[in-house]
């Protein structure tokens, strides 16, 4: 018999808590599996990253909708603190909202977008946004939807490189389990 979190499938289905709980078992393989897609990829993120970092000017806004903004709350002091870079944390509604509050015509902007599904409108509409507003802008997207909107819409883009997390990130439950964690990963 399967179980997820010592409680029988079956019993879980029936109490409409099955993804829930496989979704918060499977999460130590999928911060592995991310981990791997990281590697996997670190030539490719190294060739985008390494000449924006460079820039002195360069400001880095840490964004997603909803659950996914919490991702950049949670890594923008970290980030600030580990590379000596000033990264901020702004949801997609405030940028959407009030873009002249935080995208600035002349500084150069790495958007770096968290999303589970990439399509929030209002996660598409930032980035959007941001290409019009801001003369140097580029887009790290990582998102746990090869087929979603921000994923797409940045391939092939020059100015944008996206980041798919492992198939199963793409939760099903109605809480962000391993997409939150992997995408924090």
């Amino acid at each position: 018999m399967t179980t997820y979190l010592n409680i029988d499938e079956v019993n879980l289905k029936e109490n409409n808590a099955y993804w829930t709980a496989r979704e918060i078992e499977q999460q130590p393989l999928s911060w592995r599996k991310a981990l791997k897609v990281v590697q996997g990829n670190n030539a490719q993120i190294m060739h985008f990253l390494s000449p924006l970092l460079m820039q002195k000017d360069l400001r880095i806004i840490l964004t997603g909708a909803g659950t996914s903004a919490y991702v950049g709350d949670a890594l923008a002091p970290h980030l600030s603190h580990k590379t000596g870079k000033l990264f901020s944390a702004v949801s997609t509604t405030d940028i959407v909202a009030s873009p002249e509050l935080y995208l600035q015509k002349k500084t150069p902007t790495l958007l770096i977008s968290y999303a589970r599904s990439g399509n929030s409108p209002e996660s598409i509409a930032a980035v959007k946004l941001a290409d019009e507003v801001v003369d140097n802008c580029f887009h790290l997207v990582i998102t746990c939807n090869p087929e979603g909107e921000l994923a797409l819409g940045t391939n092939h883009n020059d100015n944008a490189f996206s980041l798919i997390m492992p198939e199963e990130t793409l939760d099903q439950s109605f809480a962000m389990t391993s997409s939150y964690t992997s995408m924090l990963v």
